[in-house]
């Protein structure tokens, strides 16, 4: 759909019927591109979700919890849920890029885990302008072929987790302290907290035999491969027990377990109590229930 904002100004915006998504860990609003020229603007207070942004062309101002960014082509700019926020195109040529805006607990969860909660703009991120052109491309497939919820949350909840990674190893948030080679395993345990891992695949990313990743990893973070995965794994899984309607089996899916009753054995060893009662709980405090 194409919205004529101004004289020269258009948005380009898919959408999907949230409602289809409003059960699952993430819901997309929309996605799109947007051509600006100025002095077009927008502005919001207390905003309703998240948004990632790539800028393409042009140039333009961010104002985000009272401080001001420039945005060039190359810029990602974040706009955060609860926020007041304002941009704007600036100069005589358009102002391009493209974005999509998201909500859900596997959102805020995604930007806390990986630093980027007071984060509004990340300079120079001209590498991700494929994956930026790849998540339109999967939302315009999804939206004309009418794909189910799941499938739209679980495509953009990928795209979403490798954008974060990329900035947060672009800022360098969460990794300082690391060796290079700790850095990349580590990177690549927080990409997969939704998939099973061996140990072989872990080790080949620092080019380490298993025993030295062992050794390697649990120098630096006090923990094993295993068990630093394990331990992300049971943090959503409590998030989404907690926040979400998701069942016991739905979770225990979304954090890489086939099997729902190895799950809550794993999951009552690390936490102390049973799915079942984290569910429970998040019942009994809904307003309403």
């Amino acid at each position: 759909m194409r919205i004529q904002l101004d004289k020269r100004s258009i948005e380009t915006i898919e959408g999907f019927r949230m409602s289809t998504m409003l059960d699952l860990p993430l819901v997309v609003h929309c996605f799109g591109s947007s051509r600006w020229y100025a002095p077009f603007s927008v502005s919001n207070d207390r905003y309703d979700a998240f948004s990632i942004e790539y800028v393409t062309a042009g140039e333009g101002e961010l104002t985000a919890d009272g401080k001001r960014y420039p945005l060039r082509p190359g810029d990602v700019f974040l706009l955060h849920r609860g926020g007041t926020h304002a941009y704007r195109a600036l100069g005589d040529a358009a102002f391009r890029k493209i974005w999509m805006r998201l909500s859900g607990p596997l959102a805020e969860y995604l930007i806390k885990i990986h630093g980027l909660s007071d984060v509004h703009h990340v300079p120079a991120c001209m590498h991700m302008k494929d994956i930026f052109t790849r998540m339109r491309s999967f939302g315009v497939r999804a939206h004309h072929t009418n794909a189910p919820g799941r499938y739209i949350a679980d495509g953009f909840s990928l795209i979403l987790h490798e954008m974060l990674l990329m900035l947060a190893a672009r800022l360098d948030v969460r990794t300082v302290s690391f060796s290079a080679d700790v850095v990349r395993m580590k990177n690549y345990l927080d990409a997969m907290i939704e998939k099973d891992v061996r140990l072989a695949d872990v080790a080949s990313r620092a080019g380490k035999s298993a025993s030295q990743t062992i050794r390697k990893f649990k120098r630096e973070l006090g923990t094993t491969p295993y068990q630093y995965l394990l331990s992300r794994k049971m943090e959503l899984a409590e998030y989404l027990l907690a926040n979400t309607g998701m069942n016991v089996r739905e979770v225990a899916r979304e954090t890489g377990f086939a099997d729902e009753q190895y799950f809550s054995r794993a999951f009552k060893a690390r936490t102390r109590r049973r799915p079942s009662e984290v569910k429970s709980r998040r019942i009994e405090h809904t307003p309403g229930v």
